[in-house]
């Protein structure tokens, strides 16, 4: 009652104060000065899936404080010193953005009791807007079209609508299926910022060869063309946005202004004394690799050291912790610092499915048995025993896959779980013993125990006491499990780490036989100082870049960039790619 309350409050001022504001330009009606309700619920949907970046959702005055939105200090201007501004935007833009009543009332609106939204989307843009810029320019399209995406989405890549709409330009399934969106269980493109990025605006620059009016194609943007044709004709076969807007949908008749809105402020922000929110990351901390094998990204954290969490916040297309292998290529987006480290211990993290033997406390690295012919391998069900609050999603979240593969797998059509119940996960490749070390099946929680032997559980158990390791200089939690012939999983679990970091001088606990003497001589070697090795140098592509041009400008041949790049198309490459040319 209160939203309300303030909103017809608003509507009554505005629509007083505008009755004797003149504007050149479209006749300003009555009716322009309301905002439309559903605009203010997608407002609400939008800012609380961002209040969940700095806080409850509940603690509605803690979020607006840590936002800096300051009520007692909030600049106020004429509507004449709007409208020169907005004329002043027309010089530099081929989007008019015209003195309208309800471009002005959006605009105080925002810069008033809304002017949190401004502050996130500006320290939101710090990630996206490179990328949109250089893709706009890839079309010969309009720069301030960026601001579109504001409007759509937050910034937010996946944001959803009540409609289904989905991703930071909000693509409903249809449309951005038309446009080249692939959509399965593990990824869909529509929460690509690459991708959708790149369809927006062949979907933009197709409505303005449609309608020659770029307020007409974000009307079409946003109803569709089926409705802004129908609002042509309605509209005796006029023309011109300001003409055709009274019928146009009540939603679409706002969505041009706040356009135009959204520009104004974003580009006047530090008159309004709004300033950028900070973010944890922008366009320029991260780079893009490409990989040859679908990938866990529990494995990418575990040797890398790039949290989960952080790598689904960079990378949105993904709708489960695993990376399928596709052709082409999927290619991630990691932050720049840890781009050389996944190189280095790129063919380790495609090891996503190998396991590891578990004897009570003995933990020994299975590819340590098959190079020595001791072990083989062969698939065994993996199995999950329900606990109470489980769910099918939480379930398929934690073994990184899908509800339709377990539902598929198990026979099954309902979602409904009882707790006790052992259902099926997926297939994965264990070690089959063939020497006189036996497994104790207990220990073994992807075995169905009706197929280990008997023998194995009637086996003498190991009990190894732990070792006190010092972790020492260029180190790294993936070169200590290698020493010790353990897993990287099983240090942070032994000694409860919260990531796979490790700091110099740090102790760890580690239950191994002892040290492998040959993998600790190779990673000395690997650990000495750069100047000591042969230095790999990288090149982020950029607009008009070839493998020719890399050749003159780091004095080496094609051919060579060619050998160090063997999984690079020369003719598909994209700006932001990463390409080794030493």
């Amino acid at each position: 009652m209160r939203i309300i309350f303030v909103v017809v409050c608003i509507t009554f001022i505005f629509r007083a104060s505008f009755a004797q504001f003149n504007v050149s330009g479209p006749t300003v009606s009555s009716e322009d000065t309301t905002f439309t309700s559903c605009f203010l619920d997608e407002f609400e949907t939008n800012m609380r899936a961002m209040y969940q970046q700095f806080g409850s959702i509940n603690e509605y005055e803690k979020v607006m404080k840590q936002l800096g939105y300051e009520q007692n200090h909030i600049p106020t201007f004429t509507h004449r010193e709007y409208c020169q501004r907005l004329m002043k935007m027309n010089e530099y833009s081929l989007i008019p953005f015209d003195c309208h009543a309800s471009v002005i009332q959006a605009i105080e609106d925002y810069a008033g009791r809304r002017r949190s939204t401004i502050r996130i989307a500006l320290g939101r843009s710090k990630l996206y807007f490179d990328l949109y810029e250089a893709m706009l320019d890839k079309y010969d399209l309009p720069t301030e079209l960026k601001y579109l995406s504001v409007i759509e989405s937050m910034l937010i890549p996946k944001a959803k609508s009540r409609a289904g709409a989905l991703g930071l330009w909000q693509f409903m399934y249809g449309t951005g299926k038309m446009f080249g969106l692939t959509e399965n269980s593990f990824i869909d493109e529509r929460m690509d910022p690459i991708k959708a990025t790149d369809a927006a605006c062949r979907y933009l620059k197709k409505l303005h060869d449609i309608y020659n009016d770029w307020n007409l194609a974000l009307a079409a943007y946003n109803a569709g063309p089926g409705n802004v044709n129908k609002a042509i004709r309605r509209a005796d076969g006029k023309t011109t946005y300001w003409e055709v807007r009274p019928f146009l949908p009540r939603e679409t008749q706002d969505y041009v202004p706040r356009f135009m809105a959204f520009a104004y402020l974003m580009e006047h922000h530090h008159l309004h004394n709004i300033l950028p929110a900070d973010v944890p990351i922008t366009y320029y901390d991260v780079d893009t690799v490409c990989l040859n094998k679908g990938v866990q990204m529990q494995r990418i954290e575990a040797l890398v050291g790039v949290r989960v969490d952080e790598i689904q916040y960079l990378n949105p297309i993904y709708k489960t912790t695993y990376i399928p292998k596709t052709n082409p290529p999927q290619c991630i987006t990691l932050p720049l610092e840890k781009i050389s480290l996944f190189i280095e211990y790129e063919e380790d993290i495609y090891k996503s499915n190998e396991p590891f033997l578990n004897q009570t406390n003995l933990m020994l690295d299975s590819a340590a048995l098959i190079s020595s012919g001791e072990i083989e391998y062969e698939n065994k069900l993996r199995y999950h025993k329900i606990k109470k609050g489980e769910s099918l999603s939480i379930i398929a979240k934690k073994y990184g896959t899908t509800k339709k593969a377990i539902l598929k797998i198990n026979n099954r059509t309902s979602e409904r779980l009882r707790v006790g119940e052992t259902i099926k996960i997926d297939y994965i490749t264990v070690p089959i013993q063939k020497t006189n070390l036996q497994i104790d099946s207990n220990n073994i929680s992807v075995l169905d125990s009706d197929s280990v032997s008997s023998t194995a559980k009637d086996s003498t158990q190991i009990l190894i006491k732990p070792t006190r390791y010092q972790v020492k200089s260029r180190e790294t939690l993936y070169s200590i499990a290698q020493i010790h012939l353990v897993t990287v999983d099983d240090i942070i679990k032994w000694n409860n780490l919260s990531s796979a970091k490790v700091y110099v001088g740090q102790v760890l606990l580690i239950y191994s036989e002892g040290i492998n003497a040959q993998a600790a001589a190779e990673l000395n070697q690997k650990n000495k100082p750069v100047a000591d090795q042969a230095q790999k140098k990288f090149h982020t592509i950029k607009s008009g870049d070839n493998f020719g041009v890399l050749a003159k400008k780091y004095g080496t041949t094609v051919a060579a960039i060619q050998k160090l790049n063997p999984r690079v198309n020369p003719s598909r490459l994209q700006i932001g790619q990463k390409i080794r040319v030493k």
